[in-house]
């Protein structure tokens, strides 16, 4: 199992991929939605920025299920947690109650 990590902030991306590395996971950084789609195996798990210019963390998590990806997916953003719970709702591929936010504060 791989874990991939899509941020268009490489910095971010490549740090987290390290940080995961260090800890003895396999973990790769990525900066381009094509990049980590083409990557994708069936059981990786994806962590990815929510709000990016290409496209949205959702809609490359959307392209993933439709290209056969059933892994895992961790949907980050800066954003305030009604947005993202507003966002993920409307994600019909995720199951009810495999979803939680949490604020900064909670982190």
């Amino acid at each position: 199992m791989r874990i991939l990590i899509l941020d268009d902030q490489a910095g971010l991306a490549d740090t987290l991929a390290l940080s995961l590395r260090v800890a003895g996971h396999s973990a790769f950084g990525f900066t381009r939605p094509a990049e980590v789609l083409a990557a994708l195996q069936e059981d990786d798990i994806l962590v990815t920025d929510y709000d990016m210019p290409e496209m949205t963390g959702l809609e490359v998590a959307r392209r993933a299920y439709a290209q056969g990806w059933r892994g895992s997916l961790l949907l980050m953003s800066g954003r305030l947690p009604s947005f993202l719970e507003e966002m993920l709702r409307r994600f019909d591929d995720i199951k009810r109650g495999a979803v939680t936010t949490c604020s900064r504060e909670e982190a």
